[in-house]
């Protein structure tokens, strides 16, 4: 008898709040309730209850296999290693941490991973917590790219492309292009592309740039957004339409892309396949010069001084100029140089 007191007391402490009657709540315990009918349930969860309940579970579990990754990365799996490393990276489920980040890819990449070959080679293009070394990283790149890695066959194109690190080769960044493009790299596609445009490293094909620019741009890309635009502007392999050009413009430029901003700056600020508006050119300046694009700076700045879509501010121009000077820009240069000799804005 006591044994059963003390097990429906426990039974009583676990069950939760409910609203129920006195006679409902006895037949949770005694199986029928006072009237002789079998007792409801007890209360079900809340959604938001069940939600806080599967949050918690999902964090124990991620926090398990968290504490397995950290021990796997400590007895030398490169896979571990690499997959916390971008954890340490990203500050996901750990402090940020890029030294420990670096750490992490560097034992990764000793061990043959390709992703953390990729990685630190990023890192040394960069020089971001490393000393900036262009040879290295088109070292790092190419022990990537030779795993089949796309990602790092497209840096390692670049790397030809420019001239960062290797001897310039359009040919050599063509056929990396081609690999990474293959796997469906949408950044490979898009650099093919501009190489069919421009016919580097390969004979020039706008129709097959256009195909190339469609497929990326499908995708969200918005640089191919921007050059696909620029086809349908100047009628390059496809029949010229200025409002599609727009269209893409606009596009790419909701994506934050500098290049499609200032465009659409020109546009509005020339009169050029739009009515002239310069306070609509002035905001697609302005989004672009935060990013520090010299042109948007420029361009901004010349409204600036004249008050033309936004109010007259000597001082803000005369910033804007000094910034686009400093890039050695001679249009840059002379109006600083007036803006001096005639004491404006300073």
């Amino acid at each position: 008898r006591k044994e059963g007191v003390y097990r429906e007391v426990r039974l009583r402490a676990q069950l939760p709040v409910c609203p129920r009657s006195r006679d409902q709540r006895s037949g949770l315990l005694g199986g029928e309730g006072e009237r002789g009918q079998s007792a409801p349930p007890l209360c079900s969860p809340t959604p938001r209850r069940r939600k806080a309940q599967a949050q918690m579970a999902g964090a124990a579990a991620e926090a398990y296999q968290l504490r397995l990754t950290i021990d796997d990365a400590a007895q030398g799996n490169p896979s571990a290693q690499f997959y916390l490393a971008g954890r340490y990276e990203r500050g996901d489920g750990v402090v940020q941490d890029q030294a420990e980040a670096l750490r992490l890819y560097t034992q990764a990449a000793a061990q043959g991973d390709a992703g953390a070959q990729q990685r630190i080679g990023v890192y040394y293009m960069t020089g971001d917590g490393v000393a900036h070394d262009e040879k290295k990283a088109a070292r790092l790149f190419r022990q990537a790219a030779k795993q089949g890695l796309a990602c790092a066959q497209h840096y390692l194109g670049n790397c030809f492309e420019l001239g960062a690190g290797v001897v310039q080769d359009a040919d050599e960044a063509m056929k990396l292009f081609r690999q990474a493009a293959v796997q469906g790299l949408l950044d490979a596609q898009h650099a093919l592309s501009r190489c069919y445009a421009t016919g580097e490293g390969i004979a020039q094909d706008d129709e097959e740039a256009v195909r190339l620019f469609r497929r990326a741009a499908k995708q969200g890309l918005a640089g191919a957004e921007f050059n696909l635009g620029n086809c349908f502007k100047l009628g390059a392999g496809v029949v010229q339409d200025v409002g599609e050009a727009l269209k893409l413009y606009r596009q790419a430029a909701d994506q934050g892309l500098p290049e499609a901003q200032v465009t659409l700056g020109d546009c509005y600020s020339d009169g050029i396949f739009v009515a002239q508006d310069h306070e609509t050119a002035a905001q697609f300046y302005s989004l672009a010069a935060d990013q520090g694009n010299a042109h948007a700076q420029y361009s901004l700045g010349f409204l600036c001084e004249h008050g033309m879509g936004t109010k007259r501010d000597l001082a803000e121009a005369v910033r804007l100029y000094r910034a686009v000077a400093a890039r050695h820009s001679v249009r840059a240069l002379a109006r600083l140089g007036m803006c001096l000799e005639k004491g404006r804005g300073v």
